[in-house]
């Protein structure tokens, strides 16, 4: 009878075990389905649906804290991505909370700032970004006068002195009274405020903003070498300067009113400086058109070869 029973036992717990694996064989199988489904939405632009799809897997469960930190962080972008910061906030946080270490952190804490921005609350932003370490200010070695505070960026007399000297000379000059320094500084704080929030609001993304940074940064480079090729070789004589305004005195001097030759002496060294620099500048072009064997096709352009 004991060996009935043991048997029957045995069959059953035989049975309930692949009743168990049979269970979940098939939520796997449901798992990967959905989650194949899911982001076949998403690829195909169907947010709102994918958003869905992947929140029937979360409410599901049976995930580990990692896969339900991953599907969230999905589903909080898609919201990201549509502007549904509340949404999207939430999602985020739910990462946080299922898994601190997760290699999404560091995107996930970016993207919480920039939808409380959104949401209107600047001041959790802020806080949320000094939380995160995004903002480093700069550590000087020597305790320094602190002129201003942004929350918890210090701004030293140091930092406003670099800004002023970064100025063209004559602007410069403007900023030496104390009075002035204050104005230049309010200035100053006005801009950095306005640009953290700007970068909160990830506008550094912005398509428009990064063109016209690589259009700046293209012509500051282009300025940079034609300083190194060309500034160096630009070098006026006092005989040149003489020779050319004895030939042009009749353009440089007004007979009613003549001046002496050391007064218009600086005038003419400038216009002589500026001629041989685009002297130059010709010359290097023309030297890397040949170089880089340029060529130009002026009849897709609508003109005619030129009879010779």
């Amino acid at each position: 009878m004991n060996k009935k029973i043991l048997a029957a036992v045995t069959v059953l717990a035989i049975l309930t075990a692949g009743v168990f694996a049979f269970i979940k064989i098939k939520e796997a199988n449901w798992l990967a389905c959905q989650k194949k489904y899911a982001a076949s939405l998403l690829d195909r632009g169907l947010d709102n649906e994918a958003a869905e799809a992947y929140q029937k897997i979360l409410d599901r469960g049976h995930l580990s804290n990692t896969e339900e930190a991953n599907l969230s962080y999905i589903v909080g972008r898609i919201y990201f991505d549509k502007g549904q910061y509340e949404k999207a906030l939430a999602a985020f946080l739910k990462v946080e909370a299922l898994d601190p270490k997760n290699s999404l952190i560091p995107t996930v804490n970016e993207k919480k700032v920039i939808c409380l921005e959104n949401l209107g609350k600047p001041l959790d932003a802020r806080q949320e970004l000094e939380k995160n370490a995004f903002l480093n200010p700069p550590q000087t070695a020597q305790r320094e006068s602190v002129v201003a505070k942004i929350g918890k960026r210090e701004i030293t007399i140091s930092e406003l002195e670099k800004q002023i000297r970064l100025l063209p000379p004559y602007m410069q000059s403007v900023y030496t009274m104390p009075e002035k320094k204050l104005e230049f500084l309010k200035q100053y704080v006005a801009t950095e405020l306005l640009y953290e929030s700007a970068r909160r609001r990830g506008l550094e993304a912005d398509p428009e903003i990064l063109e016209r940074m690589a259009r700046i940064k293209k012509s500051l480079m282009v300025e940079k070498m034609i300083e190194a090729e060309v500034g160096d070789k630009i070098h006026v004589s006092d005989a040149e300067v003489k020779d050319y305004y004895e030939s042009h005195k009749k353009d440089l001097v007004d007979q009613k009113n003549p001046r002496p030759f050391e007064e218009i002496a600086p005038r003419v060294r400038e216009q002589l400086a500026i001629q041989k620099s685009n002297q130059a500048q010709e010359e290097l072009l023309q030297r890397l058109i040949r170089a880089e064997n340029v060529q130009f096709f002026e009849n897709v352009l609508g003109i005619r070869e030129k009879k010779k």
